[in-house]
C-alpha cells in the first residue's frame, strides 16, 4: 500500500493520486543543468531495453517543456508544470515531477549500495577498480555528492530517485521539498531565540566541511538551498 503523506489514507499500488484527497501520491522535483556538451552516455545508450525499443521523438530540442511531457524515455517522470530550459552552461532549472510509478523502486535502488561504496572509495583514496569505473560512468557527476551522502545527511540533503545525461543536460530527480520554509523566513522570526540561530550557523559550518570533498559547498550559499 502507499500511504498519502497529505491525509494519510492507504492507496493501491497502482495508484498515482489519493483516492481520498485527490493529493499525487510521489511528487518529485527535477533539476535540469545545463552542461557544455554530452559528455556522458546518453540517456537512450545508458536506458533499459524497453525503453530503447521506444522511438518517440524527444521534446528536448524546445526551448521550454510543456506541462505532461515525460522526461525520461521509460516516461517514469512527468512533469507537472511547465520547464524552461536552461540556455548558457552552468544554469539550471527545477519544476516538480509525477513518478507515475509510484510502487515501484527508484531506478537506482538496486545499485545504490555499490555505487555509494564505489564513489566513497574513490573520494577517500582517488583509487576505483574498472567495474567501479564503469558504474560510475553510467551515473553524472552531478549525482555523486547525492548518492555518497545520502545516508550520512538524509535529514538535509534530498533524496535522488534518478539521474541522467539527456543531451546537453543533467537531469537530477529529487525528493520533493518545495513545502519546507526556507531558512531566511525562519530567521526573521521575532519570536525566534538567539540559541537557535547558532545552532543552524553550527549545522551550516559543520555541512560546509562534509561538502568540501565534493566541491559542493558553495552550493549553500545559494538562498533557495
Amino acid at each position: 500500500m502507499l500511504v498519502c503523506s497529505h491525509c494519510d489514507f492507504d492507496n493501491p499500488l497502482k495508484n498515482r493520486f489519493c483516492q481520498n484527497c485527490g493529493h499525487p501520491l510521489k511528487r518529485l522535483t527535477a533539476l535540469v543543468v545545463r552542461q557544455a556538451g554530452d559528455t556522458l552516455k546518453s540517456d537512450r545508450e545508458v536506458a533499459s531495453p524497453q525503453a530503447a525499443s521506444l522511438q518517440a521523438a524527444s521534446p528536448w530540442d524546445a526551448a521550454e517543456l510543456a506541462e505532461g511531457d515525460f522526461l525520461d524515455r521509460d516516461r517514469r517522470y512527468q512533469l507537472q508544470e511547465p520547464l524552461l530550459l536552461p540556455t548558457a552552461r552552468g544554469q539550471s532549472s527545477t519544476a516538480l515531477v509525477l513518478d507515475v510509478l509510484p510502487g515501484d523502486p527508484s531506478p537506482l535502488e538496486d545499485k545504490q549500495a555499490n555505487i555509494q561504496e564505489s564513489l566513497l572509495q574513490a573520494n577517500d583514496a582517488g583509487e576505483t577498480t574498472s567495474p567501479q569505473l564503469a558504474l560510475l560512468a553510467q551515473i553524472p557527476k552531478m549525482a555523486h555528492p547525492y548518492l555518497a551522502l545520502q545516508e550520512q545527511l538524509f535529514s538535509v540533503l534530498p533524496e535522488l530517485h534518478s539521474a541522467w545525461q539527456q543531451e546537453s543536460y543533467t537531469v537530477l530527480i529529487l525528493e520533493d521539498r518545495s513545502d519546507l520554509t526556507l531558512l531566511e523566513d525562519c530567521w526573521s522570526d521575532r519570536s525566534l531565540e538567539p540559541i537557535q540561530q547558532i545552532h543552524w550557523l553550527f549545522e551550516i559550518s559543520d555541512l560546509w566541511h562534509t561538502l568540501i570533498p565534493w566541491q559542493a559547498q558553495a552550493s549553500l550559499s545559494l538562498p533557495r538551498d
